[in-house]
Parts: structure tokens; C-alpha cells; sequence
């Protein structure tokens, strides 16, 4: 009989491809979805936010369905002006915000969905250079939830599962910051700006994610989110990723 006592252990032997008992469980159930479950009699639990304000949310599916991985932290924000959202337009179904990389990004307001691109500052090397670069040279803990991530990894490590710290990486930074248009033509026209991009955004990354290791606690992997190709194929080609984005990874 396999000894996979936690679903810790199954993880560790599956990534590392070694026999277990079953495979691992973990789905990311859009926010819309737990609403409607909730709606058709699924139980809620009561949570506090920062501010000590109590409400009833759904259940955390975590717990509901017992998941085997769980993420504990790392989102945190990688924008070049932290903290930074500006409400540019809205209506009573959508609104516009203005990231803190100077991105207009429109979000519908009462349901989930990828937001669309509207509007980019970030659209050459010059205005990354005077306007955003030097704001990610330097470690900020004030990005990092370094309390709550140590409590969540301390409570899901009791209960046995595989802990990861998880956020976005290079590919959809580029995105989100300088818009697609402007990221497919530089790719092609402007590589020593690609590379410096991704040059500071890896060295960034690693210095806070370093800080959560030494003060949150280190947990079982990470989760990096990129998202590098659709239904028809890659977005770029493969020589292309492996010149300018793999090396990163």
C-alpha cells in the first residue's frame, strides 16, 4: 500500500514522478460560480476583512471539496506605482481603471471576466525608462501581506496540504502594462527592451518572493501564471519565447 498519508504527500510524489494513491484534486471556481451555489443552498461562512468588518461569503471551496493544493499567499502587487487605481470612466454595468502601470483596463462590474484593453502609457522604451523602471529596483515589504500569507500557510500545513505562494510573471506583466499591440511590435522591433523588462521584473520577483520565504514561511512550490498561448496556438513563435521570455522563467 502507498504511504500517502496527506495530500501533501500526494503532491510531492506526483511532481515528482513518483507513485501515489490517487491523483490530486484543485479547480479555481470563478467567483460568479461560488455566488451561485450559495444561491442554490450551499453553506456560507462568516469572515472578517482588515478593517473588522464581518459579511457572509461563500464557503471556501478549499474546505468544501477538500482540495489538495492550496495557494497561501504571494499575490502581491507588481504594478511600478504601488497601490495605484484610478476610476477613468464607469457606467452601472462596467468601469475603467487606470493601473499603476499606467494601463486602462475595462472590468464589468456584477460579473467576472478577463478585463478589456482600452488605453497604454507604457508604449516605449523611453517612457518605461523615465516613468516606471526605477520604481521596481527597489524591494517594497509594503507590497507583501507577509502576516496574512504566514497564517494562511501555517493553517493549511495543519491540515496537511501542499502550500504554494502564486501570482503573474513576465508574459502577462508585458501585457498588462504596455498592451498587446505595442508588446508584438516590440518584440520584433525593440529586443534589448524586452530583455530589460524582463530582466526587472525577474530580479523583482525574486527579491520579494526572498522576503516572503524569510518572514512568511516557505511553502511547498510556486505557482507562476502565464498565459502564452489560446485555442489556435502561441502568441508569439517558439523561437521568439525562447530568445526573449524563457530564459526568464
Amino acid at each position: 500500500m502507498l504511504d500517502n498519508t496527506t495530500s501533501k504527500d500526494i503532491i510531492d510524489n506526483l511532481m515528482r514522478k513518483k507513485p501515489a494513491s490517487r491523483i490530486g484534486l484543485l479547480d479555481y471556481p470563478w467567483p460568479d460560480t461560488l455566488e451561485k451555489w450559495t444561491e442554490a443552498g450551499d453553506p456560507t461562512e462568516r469572515k472578517e476583512d482588515r478593517n473588522g468588518n464581518a459579511e457572509e461569503v461563500p464557503i471556501d471551496p478549499v474546505d468544501y471539496f477538500h482540495y489538495d493544493i492550496c495557494n497561501v499567499g504571494g499575490w502581491f502587487d507588481v504594478f511600478p506605482i504601488r497601490g495605484y487605481s484610478e476610476i477613468i470612466e464607469e457606467t452601472g454595468e462596467w468601469e475603467i481603471k487606470r493601473n499603476g502601470a499606467g494601463a486602462d483596463l475595462k472590468y464589468w462590474k456584477n460579473k467576472s471576466g478577463t478585463p478589456e484593453h482600452i488605453n497604454f502609457t507604457m508604449t516605449s522604451r523611453k517612457i518605461w525608462d523615465e516613468k516606471y523602471r526605477h520604481h521596481l529596483l527597489k524591494v517594497d515589504k509594503e507590497r507583501l501581506n507577509i502576516e496574512e500569507n504566514r497564517a494562511e500557510l501555517e493553517k493549511r500545513r495543519q491540515q496537511g496540504l501542499w502550500t504554494s505562494y502564486g501570482n503573474l510573471f513576465i508574459w502577462e506583466q508585458m501585457r498588462q502594462s504596455m498592451g498587446d499591440i505595442c508588446m508584438y511590435e516590440t518584440l520584433l522591433l525593440d529586443k534589448p527592451w524586452i530583455h530589460d523588462f524582463n530582466r526587472v521584473y525577474t530580479d523583482f520577483f525574486k527579491a520579494h518572493f526572498k522576503i516572503l520565504f524569510e518572514e512568511a514561511g516557505l511553502p511547498d512550490g510556486i505557482r507562476l501564471c502565464e498565459d502564452l498561448g489560446y485555442k489556435n496556438g502561441l502568441f508569439c513563435s517558439p523561437k521568439l519565447l525562447q530568445e526573449l521570455v524563457l530564459p526568464y522563467f
